[in-house]
């Protein structure tokens, strides 16, 4: 469930937060990709929305310049993520033309109804993986209130621009 997914990303964050001076470099890192998998959620925008808020906590728990370093280059790769139009539902006779010619109607519609809903799948996966990215870049950016590290205004532009671009 959600739920319980976004509970296990507060776990891991406080434990990270609280015990990061007692836990092993393996350990500390174990946490960091539990936090960093509910950013890469497919299936609940809530429990990425959730790891990108601990994920804010890590970098600020930790050496935060280093972790918002690292972590940077995978975001912004996310960001130039491309999102395929949307196939239209009904099929167009462009498709007719294309499929067998000893299929039947029937058979085309299924064959469209088919590759819409690859389509369907595609976006969502990838739509996902852009807002990982953007994500990730937000709770990099807020680690940092009261500076601006030097990588911080090209990472704004570029989650700026990231929506315009899919």
């Amino acid at each position: 469930a959600v739920s319980t997914r976004c509970a296990a990303l507060n776990v891991a964050s406080t434990i990270y937060a609280r015990s990061r001076h007692s836990l092993t470099h393996e350990m500390l890192a174990a946490l960091e990709k539990i936090v960093l998998s509910g950013l890469a959620d497919k299936k609940s925008v809530e429990v990425q929305e959730k790891s990108a808020h601990q994920l804010n906590v890590i970098i600020l728990s930790s050496d935060g310049f280093e972790a918002a370093r690292r972590l940077l280059p995978q975001f912004l790769a996310q960001l130039r993520t491309k999102i395929p139009k949307a196939r239209a539902t009904i099929m167009p006779e462009s498709f007719v033309a294309e499929c067998d010619s000893n299929a039947s109607h029937e058979v085309c519609e299924t064959l469209w109804e088919a590759k819409v809903a690859k389509r369907v799948k595609t976006r969502a996966n990838r739509l996902a993986k852009l807002r990982q990215g953007q994500l990730g870049i937000s709770a990099c950016v807020s680690a940092f209130p009261y500076t601006i590290p030097d990588w911080v205004p090209d990472a704004l532009v570029e989650l700026a621009l990231s929506r315009s671009r899919g």
